[in-house]
């Protein structure tokens, strides 16, 4: 029997199901993009998103989208929140 990887966490943000691969957090230019959206530039989520999610990011904009189709910045903003928190309370588990 295959052991689960520790690496890899799946995730439910809003309905949103992503898996996430832990090792893609250990590169200093996405630690970078994170300490500009802390301090205020949120300019650096859509990057930090599409790193962190890989080729699932195209899923989940459109998941968010709303009626007019498109992904607001606070809806994506929101998404980045709820997805590093989740991440984190994976680490501690």
């Amino acid at each position: 029997m295959a052991s689960k990887n520790p690496d890899i966490e799946t995730l439910d943000i809003d309905g949103i199901k992503v898996t996430i691969d832990k090792k893609v957090l250990d590169d200093i230019e996405l630690i970078d993009w994170m300490d500009e959206v802390a301090e205020g530039n949120a300019l650096k989520v859509p990057k930090i998103l599409k790193r962190i999610l890989g080729n699932q990011y195209k899923k989940v904009y459109d998941q968010m989208r709303n009626r007019r189709g498109v992904v607001t910045a606070t809806r994506a903003a929101e998404f980045f929140t709820k997805l590093i928190e989740g991440i984190d309370e994976g680490k501690n588990s």
